[in-house]
């Protein structure tokens, strides 16, 4: 089930925030969406509750940009 885009980013602005994203993203660069703030996808990454299977290189996430986006359906 898709996630509501924050009221002060439209679907719009995610989607231009969105095509801007390599292949993976992280977790600052999608805080620029507007969904979920950057302590919390942090959280969430920590707490094994982001609801995309993140990728852990040493101590840096990395998330994978088309599995985000399906999830928020911002998807071209």
């Amino acid at each position: 089930m898709p996630v509501t885009v924050k009221r002060h980013v439209t679907r719009a602005q995610a989607r231009k925030v969105a095509s801007r994203l390599g292949v993976t993203c992280t977790p600052k660069e999608l805080a620029q969406l507007g969904v979920w703030g950057e302590s919390k996808i942090y959280d969430m990454l920590r707490e094994g509750t982001f609801p995309v299977e993140p990728i852990k290189i040493g101590n840096r996430w990395r998330l994978p940009t088309a599995a985000v986006l399906k999830y928020l359906g911002l998807e071209d």
